[in-house]
């Protein structure tokens, strides 16, 4: 899935969002909108990883999502 379509589906897609990370909070969520540039700097926050790890793990989950 390319992040466009991630936008565009996003309140179907925040379910596979916090089942990927459970640290990210429904408020979290609500403030991202699927933008990914704020959900990478969000996790990266949330799970103290390194930006490119983090960008890495977003890019591979958003490649494996699936609309219901």
């Amino acid at each position: 899935m390319n992040q466009d379509s991630f936008e565009k589906n996003w309140p179907e897609m925040r379910v596979q969002v916090q089942g990927w990370w459970d640290e990210l909070t429904d408020e979290d969520l609500n403030r991202v909108q699927g933008k990914a540039e704020q959900i990478v700097a969000l996790l990266q926050k949330s799970y103290g990883t390194s930006r490119r790890y983090t960008e890495k793990e977003y890019s591979r989950r958003l490649a494996s999502a699936e609309l219901g």
